[in-house]
């Protein structure tokens, strides 16, 4: 069960000295110790089992870079992270040779055909002109229709009943124009005891208009719905697998469940092509480095490196076009092995 947000306040700031080792220098981050010892027992021995870091409230994490811990520590506090932006990428070497052969000037060719026949259908509309009335003539209304309109206009607007002093009631036409106005009584006015009521379902069905989100960070941990060819996945890959490596080695199942899940609706979105199977490359050498511990296939498809094998196996084809790719098999390795058993297994 999560500690309250209380609790998680009210506890002692602890320090990690991070990313010493892959980022050229360390960096310091003070956090509240019981948002990270919630997460799983042997943090929380860590930081309050009476070791020496818990003593000095401080511990070195030189393998885990200042990106993958800030993550680390919006999960511990909010159970989620931020996905980063993908730099754009740069197609100035991929650039597609302009096709210049008759079929382009077939297809110039059409289009001006579908100009000219838009051009022509456009002067075939005629526009009807609206009808000129000659000079000096100028449209009247009925005197007599109009007369009748107006009178009875004026009779809605200047009767006004009035009560004599003896209690006689008469009907007369006002023709002053700085004639008070009689008040109206509204009938809730007059009959209180008639004002409608206030039910509990309209009571309920009041709506109060948010103006902020309640989540300031929501948007931004979902995975991108819609592909942008121009963007590099190179980093959103990394920093999924990254967490799920820190989540593997601290033994916190739901924050590598979790790296998985944004993993595979990133997947599913992407598009492969020869332009950026260098993306899909990056992600397979992460998972199998030695850092790494991405887990083998023994995990079936909860693992790290299962999630990336089947992901090459069912873009093989688009993959074996790729000299990047050929040159990571021939490297050999256990990735070669995965690879093999998995293509094997997805084909019989």
């Amino acid at each position: 069960m999560p500690a309250s947000f209380k609790k998680i306040l009210n506890s002692r700031l602890f320090k990690f000295i991070v990313g010493e080792k892959v980022d050229g220098g360390p960096t310091e981050f003070f956090v509240h110790e019981e948002a990270v010892a919630q997460l799983l027992k042997p943090l929380r021995t860590l930081m309050q089992g009476g070791m020496a870091e818990s003593q000095t409230g401080c511990t070195i994490w030189a393998d885990v870079s200042k990106k993958t811990f800030e993550s680390f520590i919006q999960f511990a506090y909010t159970g989620d992270y931020s996905i980063m932006k993908g730099r754009k990428r740069s197609r100035d070497k991929k650039k597609k040779k302009v096709v210049t052969d008759d079929s382009s000037s077939r297809t110039s060719h059409s289009q001006r055909s579908r100009w000219a026949k838009t051009v022509v259908d456009l002067d075939l509309v005629a526009e009807t002109p609206a009808p000129e009335l000659e000079p000096g003539l100028v449209e009247k209304k009925d005197p007599e229709t109009a007369s009748k309109k107006d009178k009875k206009k004026s009779l809605k607007l200047e009767k006004v009943f009035s009560f004599s002093p003896f209690g006689e009631e008469s009907l007369k036409l006002s023709t002053d124009p700085d004639l008070p106005k009689p008040e109206t009584i509204k009938r809730r006015d007059k009959y209180p005891e008639l004002q409608p009521r206030v039910h509990s379902e309209d009571f309920n069905s009041l709506t109060f208009q948010l103006l902020a989100p309640r989540n300031n960070y929501k948007k931004d941990c979902e995975p991108a719905e819609h592909f942008d060819p121009d963007q590099c996945f190179k980093e959103i890959f990394l920093s999924h697998a990254s967490l799920y490596i820190l989540g593997d080695l601290q033994l916190v199942d739901s924050l590598k469940a979790l790296a998985l899940f944004k993993l595979h609706k990133t997947l599913c979105v992407f598009q492969l092509d020869d332009g950026n199977a260098e993306d899909i490359i990056a992600l397979a050498m992460h998972a199998y480095s030695e850092e790494g511990r991405g887990g083998g296939l023994d995990e079936g498809i909860g693992g790290l490196r299962s999630l990336v094998c089947q992901y090459m196996a069912t873009n093989a084809l688009v993959l074996s076009f790729n000299d990047g790719f050929m040159d990571l098999l021939r490297d050999g390795g256990q990735l070669v092995q995965d690879f093999f058993k998995y293509e094997v297994q997805r084909m019989c």
